[in-house]
Parts: C-alpha cells; sequence; structure tokens
C-alpha cells in the first residue's frame, strides 16, 4: 500500500474530527437523556395491581411493556415489524393489549429445560 496523498490526508483528518465532534455530540445527548429518564417516575406498584383486579381490562402500551419487561418502543416495534405475534387491539391511533392475551403469549414464549 503506498502513501497517501495530501488530498487524502487532509480529507482522512476531517473525517477523524467529524467522528470526535459526533462522539461528543453524542456523549452530551446521552447524559441528557440520562438526566430525563432520572425525572421520570415509575408507574406505581397501584396500577400494575389494579391491571391483575380486572383482567377485562385493556393495556396501554407502557403498561404492557412494564408487564413485559421491555419498553414501549419495543412494543411497537414488534408491532409494526410483526416480529412476535403478539395480539393488539387498535382503538383508534392506539395500541391496546390485553392482560390475557399477555400471558398465553409469555406462557407460549416459555421454556421448560428438562434435566437429565
Amino acid at each position: 500500500m503506498g502513501r497517501l496523498t495530501a488530498d487524502e490526508t487532509q480529507a482522512f483528518g476531517d473525517l477523524v474530527a467529524a467522528m470526535a465532534r459526533f462522539l461528543q455530540a453524542k456523549e452530551k445527548a446521552d447524559a441528557q437523556w440520562d438526566q430525563a429518564q432520572a425525572i421520570v417516575q415509575p408507574a406505581p406498584a397501584v396500577r400494575t395491581a389494579s391491571v391483575k383486579d380486572n383482567p377485562k381490562r385493556l393495556l396501554t402500551r407502557r403498561e404492557a411493556a412494564e408487564l413485559l419487561g421491555v419498553t414501549h418502543q419495543t412494543l411497537a416495534v414488534w408491532h409494526v415489524t410483526g416480529r412476535y405475534n403478539l395480539p393488539v387491539v387498535k382503538v383508534g391511533r392506539s395500541a391496546r393489549y390485553r392482560l390475557s392475551d399477555l400471558e398465553r403469549w409469555l406462557a407460549s414464549r416459555t421454556i421448560i429445560r428438562s434435566q437429565t
């Protein structure tokens, strides 16, 4: 491999500088995101209990995500891409989930390994 020309050296230097600026901006954005997440209060435990008390009530995407231990964005991606066969009830523009559907889906994804 030969030596870089002056133009190639300059282009490489510009690329390295751009990457450094990008990484600094990403670190700043990540820090701001972490601060924002620290402000957000988790849903009270009573809310989850009320879901169990009324299994026919439709859960919001956030409630369903909390129950499954994923983010509401993950549920949205699963719905749009069809990654998992998780039933969704559309109410207008909102996506709702039945507790019984979520429990059935979890049961179908449970793996029990036999000890041999």
